[in-house]
């Protein structure tokens, strides 16, 4: 009786927790509710009614997903910068396979978000195109506009202003649709400035009128735009510095904006122009004391001092900012065309959904297989209980043979479970052994995983030191058909620097790739001994990363030459066999 009163009153505290657990469930998704409802209109609220959440109550997947795709959302909003990847990309294995297109729309892009912000351009915009993709689905226009526009902002971080400037465009469009005012007076501002990277002045212009002649509707973004506008009156064909140095300190003292080294080094050019040499050098004096190392700094002082006359002390500062291998070298040696990549990530999008469908369609070939496993079972145990019944009926016919072997069984039943338990014992110690096999299996998986995603990612870190070499050398290329006489001391210098590149040095050139890449050329002669020369050049270009125009100008082939040998060379490698087949298909790829 006593263990039956304990029993029931387990029995009550289970229930109990279930109904709490209920209850705090429900409450969560109200929650949950409320937040989604406010998260464009009050982002801090939003974000403080999240946080309010005991995520451990949250038993669903569902549940779990749904809140970290809201707390991404809130961090975004926010203006926060998302830095843990793991909690949008909770949400992203659960959306990937569940939920609307919306939410698979808005779950990508926060992924790219957070993607961008931990500083992998190049896995955000491919999770860009996926949210792109299903907002085709969508009547969202602000939500595509701000899909668009965040597409933009990876290409014109990829120096790509012809994308760029396009997808800027479409976000103003739809924009425009949505009649959002407020982000298409930003994204305006925005394209001006698309607009003046690539020196296209007239629609700069224009786009900065309309900009400026609407209300101010956020006092940072405005003046971001003044000391933006300040930078293209300082390089417009015909315009007055003294309306440069206006914008600056419009920006810096009526509205308190903080600039950047950037913004001081227009400040400073635009002072030398109109003659103030003492503010321009005092300036870059006190940029000196803040980041004397910063390539932005050593290209405004390459600026001044070549407009000064000062060419020799000029090009010290411009081998500088070279070697320096910063984004900021493309302002310096004209605006470059980036690798086109928008085709590339599309297929690889194209390519993920396949796999995935695949992978649905294996599931449910599984689960039928198992289904029908399970059926011939059953039928099977059916006949063999039918059979049993049968021996059974027979066996009462002979239960007086049965009692007088009954002794003879007992004696045979004790040596019997000796044996089972000597084979009890033996199981449990290959059991033990299989266990601890297994363990040192799942730590050689886990060690070759993480070995496979370092390689990963050395070879990329690797391949993009030499991703300035691509964009310089494409620079001088075209420069070298429009120079007049080659003797120009920047373009000497430059051309120097590429020597390298050129045939007789393509000793010197894999002894650097083998100095950097851990012996990389040594290995693929190697493995390809039948492999020309020339084919060993071409094959060091596609290591450095160099595109597929560069690679055709620099040895006399057309472009589809050029695809051709690729073709050919990655076939050769994916017939070799050994651990460094599929390193060489990730550097030439």
């Amino acid at each position: 009786m006593r263990l039956f009163r304990i029993f029931i009153r387990l029995v009550a505290a289970a229930v109990a927790a279930m109904a709490f657990s209920s209850c705090w469930n429900r409450e969560a998704g109200l929650i949950m509710d409320s937040a989604e409802d406010v998260m464009w209109i009050r982002p801090d609220s939003a974000l403080a009614a999240l946080e309010s959440i005991d995520t451990l109550s949250l038993k669903t997947k569902a549940q779990r997903a749904r809140y970290s795709l809201l707390y991404t959302m809130a961090l975004d909003r926010n203006r926060i910068t998302i830095r843990d990847l793991r909690v949008i990309k909770s949400a992203a294995g659960y959306y990937d396979r569940h939920g609307s297109n919306d939410d698979k729309m808005k779950m990508y892009f926060y992924l790219g978000t957070a993607q961008y912000d931990a500083g992998d351009p190049e896995s955000a915009i491919a999770s860009y195109i996926r949210a792109k993709e299903y907002s085709s689905h969508s009547d969202n226009l602000v939500f595509k506009g701000i899909i668009s526009s965040s597409i933009s902002d990876v290409y014109l971080w990829n120096n790509n202003n012809t994308e760029s400037i396009s997808y800027c465009k479409e976000a103003c469009d739809y924009f425009a649709q949505a009649k959002d005012s407020f982000r298409l007076w930003n994204t305006t501002g925005l394209l001006a400035n698309r607009y003046s990277n690539i020196r296209d002045w007239t629609k700069a212009d224009s786009l900065y009128s309309i900009f400026f002649s609407q209300p101010v509707r956020d006092t940072s973004i405005y003046s971001g735009q003044l000391l933006n506008l300040a930078w293209n009156n300082i390089f417009k064909p015909g315009s007055d510095p003294h309306e440069s140095i206006d914008l600056f300190r419009k920006a810096t003292g009526e509205y308190g904006v903080i600039p950047s080294i950037s913004d001081y080094g227009v400040y400073a050019y635009a002072s030398d122009v109109i003659g103030d040499h003492d503010t321009a050098n005092d300036i870059i004096r006190q940029l000196d004391k803040v980041d004397s190392s910063s390539t932005i700094l050593k290209i405004w002082k390459y600026r001044i001092l070549k407009r000064r006359g000062d060419y020799k002390e000029a090009l010290v500062y411009l081998e500088q900012s070279i070697d320096d291998r910063d984004s900021e070298v493309l302002e310096t040696v004209g605006q470059s065309v980036a690798l086109a990549q928008s085709d590339y990530y599309e297929n690889k999008s194209l390519l993920l959904d396949k796999d995935r469908r695949i992978q649905r369609q294996m599931k449910w070939l599984i689960f039928l297989i198992a289904l029908l496993v399970v059926a011939s079972g059953l039928g099977i145990y059916s006949k063999r209980k039918k059979l049993w019944q049968r021996q059974m009926e027979e066996m009462s016919f002979i239960n007086d043979e049965v009692n007088q072997r009954l002794n003879e069984i007992l004696l045979s039943e004790k040596e019997h479970l000796r044996s089972i338990d000597s084979l009890a014992s033996a199981n449990e110690l290959a059991e033990k052994n299989i266990q601890t096999l297994s363990e040192k299996l799942s730590n050689a998986a886990e060690k070759e995983h993480v070995l496979i995603g370092l390689r990963a990612k050395y070879v990329q870190a690797n391949k993009r030191q030499y991703a300035q070499l691509n964009v310089l050398c494409w620079q001088y290329l075209e420069a070298s058909n429009s120079s007049k006489d080659g003797k120009d001391k920047i373009y000497t210098e430059v051309k120097k620097i590429l020597a390298i590149l050129d045939e007789p040095n393509q000793k010197s050139l894999e002894s650097m790739l083998d100095d950097n890449l851990d012996g990389i050329m040594i290995k693929i002669r190697e493995a390809l001994p039948d492999v020309t020369e020339k084919d060993f050049r071409f094959i060091s270009f596609l290591i450095l990363g160099f595109d597929t125009k560069t690679i055709a100008r620099m040895m006399d082939y057309n472009v589809n030459t050029v695809y051709t040998k690729r073709y050919i060379i990655k076939e050769k490698i994916s017939r070799l066999d050994g651990e460094n087949k599929t390193l060489f298909l990730e550097f030439i790829s």
